[in-house]
């Protein structure tokens, strides 16, 4: 890891209390930023919190209980972290959710998709549309975008789930070009299968499941476990690239992250 560029600049993170928003948060703070941490888990927040300040007590930690769904929610976080922590320098749009069971979309349900678009898609606008206005005020910052490998490459029973992420692909890069009039930087980061909680307690037992989306599933398994090559990525791996990233110069810009274990590097 390189050493400190950006010492006490604040970086507010979404989707942070766990997993890859954790690990990111963590390596983050390893490198002296302070951290806004914004999740809906207030108790995985709290134990985020003390964890931090136990490793480096130099830095500045606050945590919000912020769904990103709501708007003015948001907003009102947005105005909280600038009000008590100074203003942000890094923006790093990382909380999503995924189809917890595999499904084809011809199997699935309209309610249960837009769980996915409204966190994803709707929630990732309402911060981007709060928190980026600001860095180009102020003439400098940086936002970075958690897509994924499946946003440019779909799979077959995670099409909306790959849809929103081909939503954060086309903001991201747009946003990139916009960036350029008020020197903002913009970093999309496509991670391949990650080991999370999210990811490792994908559902595909229950007797609710689609089971022909599981078959599907359970090849493309099988087809990649095959040549005995991990591929999961651990987090905290993936949290160390994005601290990387963040931690850059800012006269340096890392544009895109694909980032994966050896053996599913396309995913």
């Amino acid at each position: 890891m390189s050493s400190p560029t950006h010492t006490g600049q604040l970086v507010l993170v979404t989707g942070a209390a766990n997993g890859i928003g954790k690990s990111i948060v963590t390596q983050l703070a390893k490198l002296n930023f302070n951290i806004a941490a914004w999740d809906v888990d207030l108790a995985g927040l709290n134990k985020l919190k003390s964890e931090l300040l136990n490793e480096n007590s130099s830095i500045k930690v606050s945590v919000y209980v912020v769904d990103v769904n709501n708007l003015k929610r948001v907003r009102e976080a947005a105005a909280e972290v600038e009000s008590e922590m100074g203003p942000i320098y890094c923006l790093v749009n990382n909380a999503g959710v995924i189809h917890k069971t595999p499904c084809l979309i011809k199997n699935g349900s309209t309610e249960d998709w837009m769980k996915i678009v409204n966190v994803n898609v709707v929630g990732t606008l309402n911060v981007t549309t709060t928190i980026f206005p600001l860095l180009a005020t102020r003439k400098k910052g940086h936002v970075v975008n958690m897509s994924s490998t499946m946003g440019v490459r779909g799979l077959e029973n995670q099409a909306v789930y790959s849809a929103s992420k081909h939503f954060i692909e086309g903001l991201s890069s747009s946003l990139r070009k916009e960036g350029l009039f008020d020197g903002v930087k913009v970093t999309v980061v496509r991670p391949s299968g990650v080991e999370t909680a999210m990811t490792g307690g994908l559902d595909t037992t229950s007797d609710s499941v689609d089971k022909q989306s599981i078959e599907v599933w359970n090849e493309l398994l099988e087809s990649k476990m095959k040549n005995n090559l991990p591929i999961m990525m651990k987090s905290d791996d993936l949290g160390r690239a994005v601290a990387y990233a963040v931690n850059l110069p800012h006269e340096v810009a890392i544009n895109e992250i694909n980032l994966s274990a050896i053996g599913w590097p396309e995913m």
